[in-house]
């Protein structure tokens, strides 16, 4: 929801959008989808798995820093902490990934 939107809700709807929202309500969904797809990834022969070798996801992590860092740029012009968001991002993500 952009934040125009947000901001013209009542006070109790509000209450209700943030009670069931929110980046912690998202990581655990997204837990929940990975663990019920868990059942095809286990069917799936692991020879037919491509498994990224870490140096090339190094490199694509290294070529994505511009991007990232323009995001958080933009979440800052926008009033929002970008840097914070990244990290809380982060953190949800090494929390609920598998690995």
């Amino acid at each position: 929801m952009n934040i125009a939107r947000y901001n013209s809700l009542s006070a109790e709807q509000k209450q209700v959008i943030d009670a069931n929202s929110g980046v912690e309500l998202s990581g655990r969904i997204g837990k929940i989808m990975s663990d019920a797809d868990a059942p095809g990834r286990d069917s799936v022969p692991a020879d037919s798995i491509n498994v990224i070798p870490a140096d090339e996801v190094k490199k694509w992590v290294a070529l994505s820093q511009p991007i990232i860092d323009r995001w958080v740029e933009d979440m800052n012009n926008r009033g929002a902490n970008g840097s914070a968001l990244l990290e809380s991002a982060r953190r949800l993500t090494k929390k609920y990934s598998k690995q």
